[in-house]
Parts: structure tokens; sequence; C-alpha cells
């Protein structure tokens, strides 16, 4: 089980996420295919920094502050930018 997650990381990033989502009671859900595509979609770049580094999906409006888990309330950023935005609600996409 192990080596089959390290050979899928999306796969336990996704579980993680819908788990988060479901403890905080947020609605919707996006695939790690929509996630991807959302990424090309702005140029696999980080929206914050403009940097090309690996992404991670981060809530325009935080699940804390009862934003949805939708692929509409989601915008690529870098783990950097994303730990730094924290919860507040800032949304860089254009």
């Amino acid at each position: 089980m192990y080596a089959h997650r390290k050979q899928h990381p999306e796969i336990s990033r996704n579980s993680k996420r819908i788990r988060r989502a479901k403890k905080m009671e947020a609605g919707g859900s996006f695939t790690e295919v929509e996630f991807i595509s959302l990424c090309f979609k702005y140029g696999n770049i980080c929206l914050c920094c403009k940097q090309t580094k690996k992404l991670e999906a981060d809530h325009v409006i935080p699940l804390a502050l009862g934003g949805s888990n939708g692929i509409e309330n989601i915008q690529p950023l870098c783990r950097n930018c994303n730990a730094s935005k924290s919860t507040k609600t800032i949304d860089y996409r254009y």
C-alpha cells in the first residue's frame, strides 16, 4: 500500500483533501484532472509569485471561513505562497 501511494501521490492528496472538506462540512469537490486543467489554464505558474514551481490547490475563500471545495474556489499556488496566505481571502486569478 505504501509503494502504491508513493507511486501515485495525487491519489493520497485527493483523499486528504476530500476528508478535510467533509470534516469542515464544505460542499463541492474537484478531481486531480480538473486541477491539472486549471493549472494549464494559468500557464502552470504560481498565481502569487509568478514562478514555475510545484503547484498545490489553494482555496480562494478558505474552508475555515465557509468556502467551498469546488474547483470554482481553487487557484494554483506554490507551497510557500499558499502557506503565507494562510486563512486570508485573496483571489490571484485573472
